[in-house]
């Protein structure tokens, strides 16, 4: 049976939350109801008390115009020559004076005459006549012959500013303000329709005024509904209301959101549709009516979820319109202040717990903070990871020493590994093996270094200076195998030993040790010229690279032993490091790392050498760079021409056609100096020198 085992810390605040969150939500649970509740009762008030204020206000809007067309009306009746005096302008202008929302006063007569008094605003034209600011008015007449359509322009105080003329056929008869006044024989509210003074949307209140019981004709006032738009705005319930005002065909009359009071289609205004508005709300809500024909709905929209509130109101049958008032509203505007306050208890409520939960944490680390600290540190060292190495402030005596142990262990384990390679400390520190004598055969590739001239140059530099700048050297190649994941075997003297597919396998090895090499190889360039800048002479390393079968493991006995590599693959890559002073090359490898990773690399062949305790000639290759690698790592363009003509340059020298392979190498040079070349030409001609008999030879 396995046994459970539990932290102190999370313990103790597993606890305190199982105690303490029920009784929390259920507290917020309470608040969130009483809230909402409250919040209902707002809102069903505040949506009833604006119905009917608007209901109310609407009408007030227009019933003055009302009142002002019907008292012209009676005027008219009483004198049906008024309106044909031009000082009927003056009565005209005093009710637009008296009425912001009406736009112009009109007169229509039977005898086909019409005078109007309109509103008129800067930057518009009027028959091509530009408005300026001075002009508040304009005076109309057209004669009962209809021909010229004349205009007098005035400012505020009723003086003259300028005039306009235009020919006209216009017929106030045969308007439908006109004819339905005439027809209904009483005041009319129109239906609403585009203006041709302006071109915007609006309603006419008109009256007909009679001669002996014959009609002479019919007394107006227009009134925007864009100005109804305004108060709906101004009686807005809140910011994010949306109020309409629509007839039973669906027209809207009056919207809060002013693009939807009327569009534009090919430049023509006409009139919007609920079908047609900018927000899908109000069409789901009437729908939604026709269903539940509640005055007061409350709903969530089908697409966001979010929750209105809507109201419809119709118009009272004395206002003679079938117009409806729809309110919608989000309920967040009501219960947006409960929600914040809800928020704050929440937020406040959080708070509170989360100071519990802090003391409680920290008074329960206080005790297991030393446990922790000492099982994760011995952890770590089991991981192989980076451990604690500080030591464990403590006043409990056994703690403090098994803190200090764990530091001592941590520290020996961080300079083992300094001999030996990581990657079998790792395994050991995981499995828990202890170390045995013995080996495998394994296919490695093997890479060997040493610096050019190193006697000379120990000789001539002091001790000091001479470890710094070779311990900047093994910096410089310990980093480059390390970033390709090689394991440095030993030390011998300036040379370097490394390996590569040991301890961990690695099936792209010979490739790795390649590039270990060239980015050793570049960096030492770097390096060289600091040396040179600070005027110390460079260091040159030469390295040799072979892949083959080897033994590796733990060799040596059981007092010493050494995770290292042995075999004739090891002879063979610390001679390829040497062969590279007889070629003059920095980088040498075997036609083994040819086949295990040629075709990544560019390597051109040098020559064909013979190894002692090797049987037959073994091939030999410059290593130049990679061919899928990082920038750092690419040769040179020159680098990849002189790569392509020592191919051609070798296989003659291979099938002993050396008068070829001489002028091929010769071609290498013609590109830049190149030591291997210069060796392969002399090779070159000293085969084809004619052999000397020995009678022609002498002895000194």
């Amino acid at each position: 049976m396995l046994k459970t085992e539990f932290k102190f810390s999370p313990s103790i605040i597993f606890i305190f939350l199982v105690l303490i969150i029920p009784a929390f939500i259920g507290l917020l649970v309470f608040v969130y109801v009483a809230n909402n509740k409250i919040a209902d009762s707002i809102s069903k008030n505040l949506i009833e008390r604006f119905k009917i204020e608007t209901t109310l206000s609407v009408r007030e809007l227009i019933n003055p115009t009302r009142r002002l067309v019907n008292s012209a009306s009676s005027l008219a009746n009483a004198n049906n020559d008024f309106f044909n005096n031009e000082k009927s302008w003056d009565y005209l202008k005093s009710i637009l004076s008296q009425q912001d929302s009406s736009l112009s006063a009109y007169v229509g007569s039977q005898d086909g005459s019409f005078r109007q008094v309109r509103r008129v605003y800067a930057d518009t034209k009027i028959q091509d006549k530009a408005i300026t600011s001075e002009m508040a008015y304009g005076f109309r007449w057209i004669s009962k012959e209809r021909t010229v359509d004349s205009y007098i322009f005035v400012n505020d105080k009723g003086e003259k500013v300028d005039t306009s003329t235009k020919a006209t056929d216009y017929d106030a008869r045969t308007r439908p303000w006109y004819k339905e006044a005439a027809a209904k024989k009483k005041l009319i509210l129109t239906e609403p329709y585009i203006f041709s003074t302006t071109g915007l949307p609006g309603v006419t209140v008109a009256a007909p005024f009679y001669s002996k019981s014959e009609i002479a004709g019919v007394v107006a006032a227009d009134i925007s509904l864009d100005t109804i738009s305004k108060f709906l705005v101004s009686q807005a319930i809140s910011e994010s209301s949306l109020g309409i005002i629509y007839d039973s065909s669906g027209i809207v009359i009056a919207s809060s959101v002013q693009k939807d009071i009327f569009k534009k289609i090919n430049n023509k205004v006409e009139l919007n549709n609920i079908s047609t508005l900018s927000s899908n709300l109000p069409a789901y809500v009437i729908a939604l009516h026709t269903i539940n024909p509640d005055p007061l709905m409350v709903f969530k929209h089908p697409e966001t979820g979010k929750e209105y509130v809507a109201v419809f109101s119709s118009m009272p049958e004395e206002f003679e319109k079938k117009w409806t008032l729809l309110a919608i509203t989000p309920m967040d505007d009501f219960k947006g202040e409960f929600n914040r306050n809800n928020r704050i208890i929440l937020v406040f409520g959080l708070l509170l717990i989360f100071t519990q939960i802090l003391l409680i944490y920290l008074f329960a680390r206080k005790i297991s903070t030393p446990l922790e600290s000492i099982t994760n540190s011995i952890q770590n060292l089991i991981d192989f990871k980076n451990p604690e190495t500080r030591q464990l402030q403590t006043n409990i005596y056994e703690l403090s020493s098994l803190s200090s142990a764990v530091k001592k262990l941590s520290t020996t384990i961080t300079a083992f590994t300094s001999y030996i390679p990581r990657d079998l400390v790792n395994d050991l520190l995981s499995t828990g093996k202890p170390i045995e004598i013995g080996g495998e055969s394994r296919y490695l590739t093997i890479l060997f270094t040493d610096l050019k001239d190193f006697s000379s140059l120990s000789e001539s530099t002091p001790s000091r200076e001479l470890l710094r700048r070779v311990s900047s050297y093994f910096e410089v190649m310990t980093q480059a195998i390390k970033e390709e994941s090689g394991t440095v075997d030993k030390f011998i003297g300036d040379a370097v030993m490394a390996f590569w597919g040991a301890p961990l396998l690695d099936h792209h090895h010979a490739y790795h040790a390649c590039v270990a090499a060239i980015k050793a190889q570049k960096r030492m360039e770097l390096l060289n010229a600091t040396l040179i800048s600070e005027g110390k002479p460079p260091l040159y390393v030469r390295i040799g690279i072979h892949s083959d079968a080897v033994l590796v493991g733990n060799i040596g006995s059981v007092e010493r032993l050494s995770y290292t590599v042995m075999g004739d693959g090891v002879n063979i890559a610390s001679r390829l490091e040497g062969v590279n002073k007889e070629y003059g090359t920095q980088i040498c490898g075997s036609h083994s790392l040819f086949k295990e990773a040629g075709e990544r690399l560019w390597m051109r062949p040098i020559d064909q050498i013979t190894v002692k305790g090797r049987k037959g000639d073994l091939i030999i290759y410059e290593i130049l760079g990679t061919r899928d690698g990082s920038e750092e790592t690419q040769p040179s363009e020159i680098q990849k021409q002189i790569c392509a003509l020592s191919e051609i340059a070798f296989g003659f020298y291979s099938n002993k056609n050396f008068s070829a392979a001489e002028n091929a190498y010769l071609n290498i040079l013609e590109i830049k100096p190149d030591p291997v070349a210069e060796v392969m030409i002399k090779k070159c001609r000293e085969m084809l020198a004619p052999a000397v008999p020995d009678k022609f030879l002498t002895s000194n």
